[in-house]
Parts: structure tokens; C-alpha cells; sequence
């Protein structure tokens, strides 16, 4: 146990205090590990000690010209870690505790001068994060069940205006919603549960940091399921949005092309008009097409069917009465 224990605190040492350009001296480490974990050994045991870390995967190297040891494997570089922070910060769908949490996490992975060099001041306050706090507690709930083959229930929040606090998130239905989950998908930047619901075989899908109270069934579910379906379905449902599929043919600018090929992906068939513009056909939900169009409205056109370009023509009339209409 002693031995095992000496370890430990090697390895402890050696990833706080050491990376490649930074060494630690055998002095220095005998010195630390009798401050930090009461430990006096012997010369031939710190070398017992750094073979087994080496035998266990670790890569501990001695620098010969700089006279000392250092931790050289680790389990994330420090740009992937810087990389990985900047990700969880400019999430919104992680609360700003558990991002705090799990940026704290990664940076202890580094070195203390890895840690010295992150600063939070190079982000951005992000002010559009979920005031939700049960976010990885429900995707971990939610793995769970699905690898289980159990139904899920949970209460479902939407946002609300409280006249003394403002905006917030809450709890808005009276039942907790039962469903049999199916998969777990990320969709502009936010996470979605795609279900079953229990009027049918339907899929449906929920943010998953919208839910709370999140809790496994000892239900099995029942209900058939298609894996290839289902991911159809998080695809064609564009920005989310439930509705009839329908097989649209958009005419796009160049200069969206690149913005058209990141929503769609690069599996779309894209035929050159001339030299400004491009037509390419998917396969999507009418009202995600719609909302699309509204967005790139000077520089996309759906031109069939026919039903979807007029409900597009009668929403831009509306708007435009809107905009006259102001005074």
C-alpha cells in the first residue's frame, strides 16, 4: 500500500509541477513529497516509483540538460483544452455553474503553468446561457434509459416573464410527459432528445435542457423503432421544426452557398445556374424551410412545390404591410 501510495503522489506532483519545458529535480520531489503527503523515502523507491508509472502507460522523461523529470503524456494538450473551454463557454445550453465545473476540470489536467497561462477575460460574458442547472445530470438520465430500453418521464419548461424577476425558465406543464427516448442529437448548438410519444409511433423531439425532474421508468418500451428513421428524421426536420416533409427545390446565391452546404451537408446534389447562382433539391419540414427562407430572403428562393413559394410570398406580404403600417 505504501508503495502504491508513493505513486500516487508522484504522479500528483509530476502533473502539477512539470511539462516539457518545464523539469522538476529529485530534491525538489523528495522535498514536496514529505510537505504535501508526509512521505520520507528512499532514493531507490522514487526510481521504483517512476518505472511503474512508465509500466502503467504515463511517460515520465528525464531532460538530461535540464537536469530534471517531467509528466510528457497527459490527457489533453493545452490547446485542446483551451479549445474545449472556449466550447463550453460559448455553449448556451450549459448553465454558467456547470460550465465553471467542468472548465475547473479540464485546466487540472494541465500543468500549473498551463493553468496560469488560461484567463477567463479572453471570452466574451456569455449572457444567453440556460438557467438550467440539470442539464448533464439529465443527458446522463437520459443515456441510461435509452440503453436500457425504458421509458422516460420529466417535466417540460418554457420561459416565462415574471413582472418582479423578469425573464425565466420554469415548469409549465401540470403531468410529467412519458416517452419512450430513442436517441440523443445535437442541432444548432443545442442538445434534443428524439422520442417516441405515446399516442403512436410518431417521432417527436424535446431540448434536453429544457427538462427537468428527469427519471427512468421501470416500464420497458414498446413502441417499434427504426434507427434509420429516426436519424431521418432529425435530419429533415430543419431547425428543429415539426411538420409535413416535403421535397423542396431552392435556387441560392453564391455568396450563401458555403452557409447552404453547412445547414444541409455536403451529401446535397448542387447544380450550377450561372455564375451567381445554384440549385440543389432536400428533403425537409415545410415550416423549417419556410423559416429558412425568411432568413436568406434576398439571397435564396424556394421555387417548388408551388404551395410553399406562395405561403413565402404571403408572409413577406404581411411583413410588409407590417413595416408600412408603422408610424
Amino acid at each position: 500500500m505504501e508503495k502504491q501510495l508513493c505513486t500516487y503522489a508522484l504522479f500528483k506532483i509530476l502533473s502539477e509541477n512539470t511539462d516539457e519545458e518545464h523539469v522538476i529535480s529529485s530534491r525538489r520531489i523528495f522535498e514536496l513529497l514529505e510537505w504535501k503527503y508526509d512521505m520520507a523515502i528512499e532514493r531507490h523507491k522514487l526510481y521504483s516509483a517512476i518505472r511503474q508509472l512508465n509500466d502503467l502507460g504515463e511517460s515520465i522523461i528525464y531532460d538530461r540538460h535540464k537536469k530534471g523529470y517531467y509528466l510528457s503524456s497527459r490527457s489533453f494538450t493545452k490547446g485542446e483544452v483551451y479549445t474545449l473551454c472556449n466550447a463550453i463557454h460559448a455553449s448556451n445550453f450549459i448553465s454558467q455553474e456547470q460550465s465553471e465545473i467542468l472548465i475547473s476540470k479540464l485546466i487540472d489536467t494541465l500543468s500549473r503553468w498551463g493553468q496560469s497561462e488560461y484567463h477567463d477575460e479572453v471570452y466574451k460574458p456569455n449572457s444567453k446561457k440556460s438557467d438550467n442547472d440539470e442539464l448533464l445530470e439529465n443527458i446522463e438520465i437520459t443515456s441510461a434509459a435509452i440503453n436500457s430500453n425504458k421509458k422516460l418521464s420529466f417535466f417540460y419548461m418554457h420561459h416565462h416573464i415574471d413582472n418582479k424577476r423578469g425573464l425565466e425558465l420554469d415548469i409549465t406543464t401540470k403531468n410529467p410527459v412519458t416517452i419512450e427516448p430513442r436517441y440523443i442529437c445535437f442541432v444548432d448548438g443545442r442538445p434534443y432528445l428524439i422520442a417516441q410519444g405515446r399516442k403512436g409511433s410518431n417521432y417527436t423531439h424535446y431540448r434536453i435542457d429544457r427538462m427537468s425532474f428527469v427519471e427512468i421508468s421501470e416500464e420497458k418500451c414498446i413502441l417499434p423503432f427504426n434507427r434509420v428513421d429516426a436519424y431521418e428524421y432529425a435530419d429533415n426536420n430543419l431547425f428543429m421544426f415539426s411538420g409535413e416533409k416535403t421535397t423542396v427545390k431552392i435556387k441560392c446565391h453564391k455568396r450563401v452557398l458555403d452557409a447552404m452546404i453547412d445547414i444541409f451537408g455536403k451529401e446535397i446534389i448542387i447544380q450550377k445556374q450561372n455564375d451567381d447562382y445554384y440549385i440543389f433539391s432536400v428533403t425537409v419540414s415545410s415550416n423549417g424551410i419556410v423559416f429558412l427562407a425568411q432568413q436568406y430572403l434576398d439571397a435564396i428562393e424556394v421555387i417548388s412545390p408551388s404551395w410553399i413559394h406562395e405561403k413565402i410570398k404571403n408572409n413577406i406580404r404581411i411583413a410588409l404591410d407590417n413595416y408600412n403600417n408603422v408610424e
